[in-house]
């Protein structure tokens, strides 16, 4: 579990970060968390939370699918 381990790295690091993991640990499953988007192509899954008032939802979608925000 990475938890915003990457947000102190630029894209590139942070995609060779990722991708080394999955090199060395290609039967794991790699968690990251963070506050903004990593490099995209870089997780199978992305979950997205949001808070409405007193409402919590968790949102799935496959990597093919998340729009990059800036």
């Amino acid at each position: 579990i990475l938890d915003d381990a990457l947000s102190a790295l630029d894209a590139a690091s942070q995609a060779d970060l990722l991708r080394g993991l999955r090199a060395a640990l290609p039967k794991a499953a790699i968690v990251s968390l963070g506050q903004t988007l990593p490099p995209s192509g870089l997780h199978d899954q992305m979950l997205k939370l949001t808070r409405s008032g007193t409402t919590s939802t968790i949102h799935v979608r496959e990597t093919s699918n998340i729009e990059r925000v800036e």
